[in-house]
C-alpha cells in the first residue's frame, strides 16, 4: 500500500515538473510574455495544491470507512 502512495506522489510531482517546464522554457526563451508566464505558473501551482488536497481528503475518507467497517455492531 505504501508503494502505491509513493507512486501516486511521484506521478503528481512528475506531472507538476513537466507542466512547469512547458511553461518555463518558452518564458526563458522570450516566446511568452513574463506576466502570462507568471499567471500560468501560478495556475499550475494552484491546480497542484487542489489535487494534493483532494487526494488527502480521499485518503481520510477511506481510512474512516475502514475504521467504521472494522467495528462490529452490537
Amino acid at each position: 500500500m505504501k508503494e502505491n502512495k509513493s507512486k501516486e506522489v511521484f506521478l503528481q510531482t512528475d506531472i507538476f515538473v513537466l507542466i512547469s517546464l512547458i511553461v518555463l522554457i518558452p518564458l526563458h526563451l522570450g516566446i511568452v510574455h513574463p506576466i502570462i508566464g507568471a499567471v500560468l505558473s501560478g495556475s499550475v501551482i494552484i491546480y497542484q495544491a487542489i489535487a494534493i488536497t483532494h487526494n488527502i481528503k480521499e485518503r481520510r475518507k477511506k481510512k474512516k470507512q475502514k475504521k467504521s467497517g472494522a467495528i462490529p455492531s452490537v
